[in-house]
């Protein structure tokens, strides 16, 4: 009897981390940078292929533990024991921003109100769990070529690990080094390292 208490306890309080972890502020579309503000820098046209599209798909490693693994993870506050490896689609607007708007939006002083930097979903590769051999599986190998294949692939050839501050969520945790992405034409490959914060400080 204690241990059914204990365990629905433990379910409260992941559910009400779940729910609370979706009531912070939406991420919007940061100011433009002051250099890319005038036609003389650009950084889509100077990214060696013409960016088309409002989609800005970043990597992620995370240790916090998840509630549900399929279709895909939904993480907790709560740290785990295992490393999730994968791509974080995420998307600027709600699906009818075009790219001309957004370029626009993100090459002037345009004052109009900034798209939501939104985390469409989490698409899991690879988990890593200690003691298991895991690091050789065919599913980690796979998620570490998809790595390989973006750095190869950027012209910089270089991985940037982002790690968010603490009070952070998940979808603030992924549109954050998505907005970092985006303003470099998406030259830059980009890492969230999303560790297990709570996402206010009452938590």
């Amino acid at each position: 009897m204690g241990v059914c208490a204990a365990t629905r306890r433990v379910r409260r309080a992941a559910a009400c981390g779940l729910l609370l972890a979706g009531c912070q502020t939406p991420v919007r579309l940061m100011p433009t940078p002051v250099v890319f503000r005038n036609a003389d820098v650009d950084p889509f046209e100077r990214a060696g292929y013409r960016v088309t599209g409002t989609e800005v798909p970043v990597l992620y490693a995370t240790n916090r533990g998840a509630v549900i693994e399929w279709p895909e993870p939904v993480l907790t506050i709560f740290p785990g024991s295992t490393l999730r490896m994968g791509v974080a689609d995420v998307r600027i607007g709600d699906g009818t921003l075009d790219w001309e708007s957004l370029h626009r939006l993100s090459t002037s002083k345009d004052p109009g109100e900034r798209p939501i930097v939104r985390l469409d979903r989490l698409e899991q590769m690879a988990v890593l769990a200690p003691g298991t051999g895991a690091e050789d599986s065919p599913d980690v190998r796979a998620s570490l070529a998809v790595v390989d294949q973006a750095i190869a692939a950027s012209r910089n050839s270089e991985l940037l690990v982002y790690v968010h501050g603490s009070n952070n969520t998940v979808p603030r945790a992924a549109a954050q080094p998505a907005q970092l992405r985006h303003f470099t034409g998406q030259r830059m490959v980009v890492l969230s390292l999303m560790w297990p914060s709570a996402g206010s400080l009452l938590r």
